[in-house]
């Protein structure tokens, strides 16, 4: 559903009611992504999305780090390195290069049965999951159909300067009190409440049943989307 919004930014600000011939298109679009050595292509296009947030939150710190990743396939763990090492040394470079430079390669030798800090992110992502799918509410509600762009009009709108350039970067919207409790409380199905103060930034990042891209802030009780 990702796919399905991006390829309608532009052309319609809401993805029509009826959408099977769009979803069956971006379905179609995706699965040709699945080439190259085994998957490389499509776990490099993924890793860039945590890649990215991961530079751009150490910048603040000016903290240099490394990825470690569990092998799976000799070949395409080569190829999954290279594609991030050229991404991040080139078009990231340029984009952001005091970012950038803090990355200092990948690792996808060591198994996470033998890596602490593999078994920690395995962890804590199952827990992420299990409070996903214990209030799948968190991914529907205030949830739209309507695109985001620079020039809709929401209630409340945030824009930034980003890069020297004033633009928009989503908009918010407040979290229902009975949602913010779960993300407070814990009842039982998980344990992301009891760890809430080391999550970085205080967000969980997620596509809603929309496709559509959501920062939940934990601490501030809003849904902010994403432009899309």
């Amino acid at each position: 559903m990702e796919r399905v919004r991006s390829n309608f930014a532009g052309t319609n600000n809401v993805v029509p009611e009826d959408h099977k011939n769009a979803y069956d298109e971006a379905a179609a679009e995706l699965r040709l992504e699945l080439q190259g050595v085994g998957q490389s292509e499509v776990i490099a296009r993924i890793l860039r999305i945590p890649l990215l947030a991961t530079a751009h939150f150490l910048q603040y710190f000016g903290c240099a780090f490394s990825v470690f990743c569990d092998p799976r396939e000799s070949k395409e763990d080569k190829a999954v390195q290279k594609a991030i090492d050229e991404f991040m040394t080139d078009h990231f470079a340029r984009a952001a290069p005091e970012e950038a430079k803090l990355y200092l390669g990948m690792d996808n030798s060591r198994e996470s049965h033998t890596e602490p800090g593999l078994q920690v992110a395995d962890l804590l992502a199952g827990e992420v999951r299990l409070l996903f799918e214990s209030h799948p509410e968190l991914l529907s509600i205030g949830s739209s159909a309507t695109l985001i762009a620079g020039d809709t009009r929401e209630e409340i709108e945030w824009w930034e300067t980003a890069s020297g350039i004033f633009q928009k970067l989503g908009s918010l919207q407040r979290i229902p009190a009975e949602i913010q409790r779960v993300l407070r409380e814990t009842d039982g199905t998980n344990c992301v409440p009891l760890y809430r103060h080391s999550l970085a930034a205080g967000l969980l990042s997620c596509y809603t049943d929309n496709g559509q891209p959501r920062h939940i802030e934990v601490f501030e009780g809003n849904f902010f989307h994403q432009t899309d």
